[in-house]
């Protein structure tokens, strides 16, 4: 029950403190912090003005001398982090030295001052990746990174358009930067460019560079963007000339315009020929003092340490305020609650996490879980105070979630008006909400059958009505920007075309939306009342929330309960320190992910395995070595037993990336100096922390492992084509420190195999993420071919087998070059044997809500472009028939339609008409994610989201009408969910919903070095309706592979990801199997009973609508059932094969 210390909360948790609880990746208060005013001497606005501070114990200098720089965070006088950078006075270091420099951004008025405060001292925080650009990078090209200039990125190469690093080839023997263009290539705006050099706007600036030319037709130079909200407010190119010379400056004078706030550079080579690049330089035409700085003294923050006496897990708070505080903190246990399950292998039983008082004057009283696990926390004052947490077997009933919920929106302090739906003012609370162009065809009001009230409100859609947001909504619920809030409600639902949740826009002081929010779990058709909710917090600039009870699709909706409350974020959940005296090796389910913190499970008496001929199957062995060791050796004796054994192909171990915080699509609209904190809510089950994903190779028998840390062996197994039926022996034995663990090893293999051709299409795009060429140069053949050898291994597809054929149109003519693209097409068509692929982007329409664009410098769809297209076409087309390789084309249309715009669905009409025209059965793709009356007829093939959106009847119809479907899952693949989940079950998903298999965006698409980083860089987009955003995707999204180079390999790694999916699609070739064999039974079937129970089984664990890839613990509760249906499936297979041969 909620008690009224309740009631005294929201006045308590507004009241400002002088410390922030937190920072970007820090898990704890900082110690020490040191003020920095800045006075402007100008009269001119300073945003985001670089200022360079020496480090060091003299006056004016900042007195954080062997700080980690790891700790190290800027803040200005609002709270809003800042990005800041490093130098080094000589050499590299993870500390700060006397003489290093830091520079953090100023911004402040005309002759005002800014107070900054930079924060250090906390030996928690993980290191940060986004750094500030104080100004132009390396611009004499004299650094380089993997053959590409440190800090400018290539753009728009490919065979014919190439930049390089030339080193000796500049000025006076320097190092330098060369384009080539080869004759008759299309002239594009191929360059090196580099982004976000920081202006003043109204100052002046002198922009200066060299070029040097040979044999160069067209335009030769440089260009520069300067930007501000909007981009290009300058756009200059400088224009060094035709023909062959030698060195020449290119000069650019110029005043930044007011609204400036940083600019783009880069090289240019619209033509042909070969053109060098050296030093470039952008610089203030006045270099008078901008500014007058004090230093103040370094500050300490002094915190009253509570800690338990016992406890699995500690959860961290913090009040750094000098009055006692009252919290209602949202925190997330589950953590606690899934390491209990992996150590302790129960999957069934329901298990809770209890949260208790510490002491030292610390009280917790728990709420109830509601999405979040909800306590209220008395606090004293500057307390920092850790609260044991403990996983208990369930006993008692829980109160029901209806009767919780109406509690939490009964609250005065819930900012949501009329929450409980049951007077007239609560109806009054909400107003309709429909989009624009939706028909009113929808019904809602009042229903007397609420969740604990009297009534809650009812939403109808008929199925006739058009996809348009309808609903209701309360708009302008006040935030503080900062803060954590806690956004859910009840939801039922009857008939459903998809799932529901709740939704939100936060808005900041102009009405403006900076972030979208939405809750989880969906809510899917015929469901009692759910609870959906999401803890976010309000991002700078937030104002206000608009609530939004709506949906896009038809059905009948209730909501009850809605809840809006402010909370408090604890700073961390982790694991107690538990010291160990001997060595701890278990086994466990490939599926689950071992982390670091985790005891394994006990060692069993046997490890039971099985395997069809020509599979892999993984051996996962978590090992935690006792107090004091620092390492382990391990030992494999090779298999024993009938005929051909199975064999060890590769050991490996899980390495481990850290996220910052659950996966969603995360907005920022931040200034570019600002740290990029994105509003959204949680999209996955899991977590911040260190999460298991690359594949690291191992060189030797023995392991190096961190202290109190639980590493993971990944032992991948392989039964040769020719292996004998039966029981095979082998033994795997972990030792340190003089103590051994032997684990018996018994591997069944079935009397059958797999064919190399899986039946099930995987499409992986591989493809240069953010990060560039520095870190995955596909023009190096070698790393090349690497890649394709490692996808087909694991049974996947890139989208195209190598560059795409060169096409040309000169004079009415087409040409095609595709000596380039045959050679990889026969390396993966032919040697490696990959089922599909995709058109060259020459042949893509449109993606979001973008028009087709020009191709050759033809206008779409006029008379000359479709000749044009449709040659092209018909030569690309006849070349893949005469190599044999036109059935495993996909014309890959569009990526994500916005078929609500007309325009948009006329646009791709047309083009698939232009196209069919050419080959039309050549399946015509789309990635709709749902169904679209509109492009019926033009799409044949559909991406399908396999979480509902596309509903099973629709799939059904589209594939009665001749169509095909691939399941499309971008987005659904992240790191942070703790089961590989939807990599294993994406095949069984294709065979029982008839789907030809999946397709997902990326394997290598990297923005940061995700060795390093598990979570993505923000990027700036649009998707073709309004203005650039920021946006930060899922973790891991878009690749399922690291860079190998820090560990000696030319060419990619794996990771358990890519693993699983092979395994996965293994199991699809068993779901494939059992089904032939049941068909060529006829009727005969029903004497082997077992083969339509397993296939009954296996439909169980794959239903539709589900919780989507993300939250891999609410799809498959109990991994361990993926495991025990394979091997049903295997043994029905046996028993068909008998019956067959009776």
């Amino acid at each position: 029950m909620l008690t009224p210390l309740w009631l005294t909360m929201c006045a308590l948790i507004s009241q400002p403190v002088p410390w922030p609880d937190a920072l970007s990746v820090s898990w704890g208060p900082h110690a020490a912090r040191i003020p920095v005013t800045v006075t402007n001497l100008t009269d001119e606005v300073m945003a985001g003005e670089p200022l360079s501070l020496r480090v060091g114990g003299e006056a004016g200098e900042l007195p954080i001398v062997g700080e980690a720089i790891a700790s190290l965070r800027v803040c200005d006088e609002r709270g809003v982090e800042l990005l800041w950078n490093v130098t080094h006075s000589e050499g590299d270091g993870d500390t700060l030295r006397a003489g290093d420099t830091v520079t953090i951004p100023v911004s402040c008025d005309p002759s005002g001052s800014a107070l900054l405060h930079i924060y250090v001292d906390n030996p928690r925080a993980w290191r940060v990746p986004d750094m500030l650009v104080a100004g132009l990078r390396n611009p004499g090209f004299e650094a380089v990174t993997s053959d590409t200039p440190t800090g400018w990125s290539p753009g728009l190469t490919d065979a014919q358009h190439r930049m390089a690093w030339a080193p000796d080839q500049g000025i006076d023997g320097s190092a330098a930067a060369v384009c080539v263009v080869e004759p008759g290539a299309e002239a594009t705006w191929v360059a090196y460019r580099q982004f976000g050099i920081p202006l003043r706007g109204g100052a002046e600036y002198v922009f200066r560079a060299w070029v040097r030319a040979e044999e160069v037709e067209g335009t030769a130079g440089w260009f520069i963007h300067v930007n501000g909200d909007e981009p290009m407010l300058i756009n200059e190119v400088m224009n060094a000339g035709a023909g062959t010379y030698g060195w020449r400056e290119v000069r650019y004078e110029f005043t930044a315009p007011e609204a400036a706030r940083d600019a783009t550079i880069g090289t240019v080579l619209a033509g042909t020929g070969t053109v060098w690049y050296d030093s470039v330089s952008v610089e203030p035409a006045d270099s008078g003092p901008l500014y007058q700085v004090s230093v103040g003294e370094r500050e300490s923050l002094n915190l009253d340490r509570v800690e338990p006496e016992s406890g699995e897990w500690l959860l961290d708070v913090v009040n750094m305020g000098p009055e006692p505080r009252n919290l209602l903190v949202a925190a997330n246990l589950r953590p606690a609650e899934l390491s209990w399950r992996r150590s302790h292998g129960d999957f069934t039983n329901t298990v809770h996490a209890e949260v208790e008082a510490p002491g030292g004057g610390v009280t917790v009283e728990p709420v109830g879980t509601l999405g979040s696990d909800l306590m209220l926390v008395h606090l004293p004052a500057q307390t920092y105070a850790s609260l044991p947490v403990t996983v208990v077997l369930d006993s008692a009933q829980p109160a029901s979630i209806e009767d919780l919920a109406a509690e939490l929106a009964a609250q005065p302090s819930n900012l949501a008006r009329g929450a409980l739906m049951d007077t007239q003012e609560d109806r009054e609370a909400w107003g309709e909400a429909r989009s624009e162009g939706a028909t009113a065809d929808s019904s809602g009001g009042w229903w007397p059958d609420g969740a604990a009230g009297t009534s809650c409100l009812r939403l109808e859609v008929p199925p006739e009505t058009a996809p348009r947001w309808t609903g209701f909504r309360q708009t302008g619920l006040p935030l503080r920007e900062g803060a954590h809030y806690l956004y859910g409600g009840l939801v039922r639902a009857d008939e459903l075309d998809g799932t529901a949740s709740l939704h939100a826009h936060v808005m900041d002081a102009e009405g403006a939306v900076l972030a979208y929010l939405g809750t989880g779990p969906a809510v899917v058709p015929h469901s009692e009342w759910t609870w959906v909710s999401t803890v976010f917090e309000a991002p700078s600039g937030a104002r206000s929330i608009d609530l939004h009870l709506t949906t896009n699709t038809w059905g009948t909706l209730y909501y009850d309960s809605i809840v809006l409350h402010e909370v408090a974020a604890p700073l961390d959940l982790r694991p107690a320190p538990a010291p160990l005296d001997d060595l701890r090796v278990g086994v466990v389910d490939p599926i689950i992910k071992v982390f670091p913190q985790d005891i394994p499970p006990p060692a069993p008496a046997t490890v039971d395995l099985q395997s069809a001929r020509n599979e892999h199957e993984v051996l996962q062995v978590a090992v935690r070595l006792p107090d004091g060791a620092d390492s382990f050796t391990w030992e494999f004796e090779p298999f024993s037993g009938p005929g051909e054994n199975p064999r060890v192909a590769r050991v490996e171990r899980v390495g481990y990336v850290p996220v910052d915080s659950p996966t969603c699509y995360r907005r920022s609209d931040g200034a570019p100096w600002e740290r990029r904190v994105g509003a959204g809510s949680a999209g996955s089950d899991g977590w911040p922390g260190c999460w298991p994903d690359p594949l690291l190779p191992l060189t030797g028998n023995t392991v190096e492992v961190p202290e109190g840390e639980t590493t993971a062996l990944w032992i991948t197994l392989y039964t040769p084509p020719d292996a004998g039926a039966g029981d095979h022996s082998g033994r795997l034995t972990v030792s340190s420190g003089g103590e051994s663990i032997d684990l018996d090893v018994s591997f069944h293999v079935w009397d059958f195999g797999l064919s190399d051709d899986s039946r099930t299409t995987a499409i992986y795009d591989l493809r240069v993420g953010p990060s560039g060429t520095e870190m995955l140069d596909l023009g190096d053949d070698e790393v090349r071919e690497a890649w394709y050898r490692l996808m087909a291994e694991h049974r996947v597809c890139p989208d195209m087998p190598g560059p795409e054929p060169v096409f040309r149109y000169e004079d009415g003519q087409v040409s095609m070059d595709a000596r380039e693209f045959d050679r990889w097409a026969r390396l993966c068509l032919d040697e490696l044997g990959m089922r599909a692929f995709y058109s060259p982007w020459t042949f893509y329409a449109l993606g979001w809500a973008y028009r087709p664009g020009e191709r050759f410098g033809l206008e779409p769809f006029s008379d000359e472009y479709v000749t044009a297209m449709q040659s092209i076409y018909r030569l690309y087309i006849d070349h893949l028939t005469e190599m044999g390789w036109r059935d495993r084309l996909i014309h890959y249309v569009s990526d994500e339609p916005f078929d609500s715009v007309p325009q948009v669905v006329d646009d791709l009409r047309e083009f698939c008409t232009l196209y069919e025209a050419i080959a039309p059965d050549v399946p015509r793709y789309s990635s709709t994610w749902h169904p679209s009356e509109g492009l019926e007829g033009a799409i044949t093939m559909w991406g399908a989201g396999h979480y509902g959106v596309f509903p099973v009847e629709k799939m059904e119809a589209r594939r009665a009408a001749g169509d095909r479907i691939l399941f499309t899952t971008d987005g659904q693949m992240c790191i942070d969910t703790p089961y590989l989940a939807v990599e294993r079950l994406l095949p069984h998903y294709a065979y029982h919903y008839g789907a030809e298999g999946y397709e997902f965006w990326g394997v290598s698409w990297w923005t940061y070095d995700p060795l390093d980083f598990g979570w993505h860089d923000y990027i700036t987009q649009n998707d073709g309706v309004g203005e650039n955003y920021y946006v930060r995707y899922p973790n891991g999204d878009g690749y399922l592979a690291y860079p190998g180079e820090r560990y000696g390999v030319r060419g990619p790694l794996a990771s358990i990801r890519l693993a699983l999916a092979r395994e996965g699609l293994e199991d699809g070739e068993y779901l494939h199997t059992l089904s032939d064999l049941v068909s060529q039974l006829g009727d005969r079937s029903d004497t082997v009973p077992e083969a339509a129970e397993a296939l009954a089984l296996a439909r169980e664990l794959v239903p539709i609508p589900n919780d989507g890839g993300l939250r891999s613990s609410l799809v498959l509760p109990d991994p361990t059932r993926v495991g025990e249906v394979r091997s049903r499936l295997a043994a029905a297979i046996e028993s068909c094969r008998a019956a067959l041969e009776e």
